[in-house]
């Protein structure tokens, strides 16, 4: 989890600025130094801008914000769990990702599925196609190897 400092610190970084006058020009704000020194938390509109100069997600920046704010240790709570579930939610999704996207390999084309053929372990053309491509894959992938 990140602080407000360091969302705004990354986020220069992420966008090659140089400056806080510059970050906040990029935020549609007059001035950042409220979040930096006074314990302003960033509005949900501005969070999500964050988010996108972070190149982060825009649902763990905004929980990031919530948690800052949050009136109890309960609440704290709360929001963190919520984070958790949208970052073990972002491994499955890229995970998901990195399966439908790459070349196969040996290990996966000798798995027992019914949806991959021996067309697919040749060193063709035909290879560097995904190895999965309809949603029956996709659903088989996700019933035997996550969910599990």
């Amino acid at each position: 989890m990140h602080t407000i400092n360091e969302l705004l610190d990354l986020a220069k970084e992420k966008q090659g600025l140089k400056s806080d006058r510059a970050l906040a020009r990029a935020l549609d704000l007059a001035h950042v130094t409220p979040y930096r020194t006074k314990g302003v938390i960033p509005d949900d509109n501005t969070a999500f801008r964050l988010a996108e100069l972070c190149e982060l997600p825009a649902e763990e920046v905004l929980i990031t914000c919530h948690i800052a704010k949050a009136p109890s240790l309960e609440v704290v709570k709360i929001w963190n769990n919520l984070l958790k579930m949208v970052a073990n939610g972002c491994i499955v999704i890229a995970t998901l990702l990195a399966l439908f996207s790459a070349a196969p390999t040996q290990a996966i084309a000798h798995a027992e599925s019914p949806y991959i053929s021996a067309q697919n372990t040749s060193t063709s053309a035909q290879s560097k196609m995904p190895l999965f491509t309809q949603k029956d894959d996709i659903l088989y992938i996700m019933r035997r190897y996550i969910f599990y």
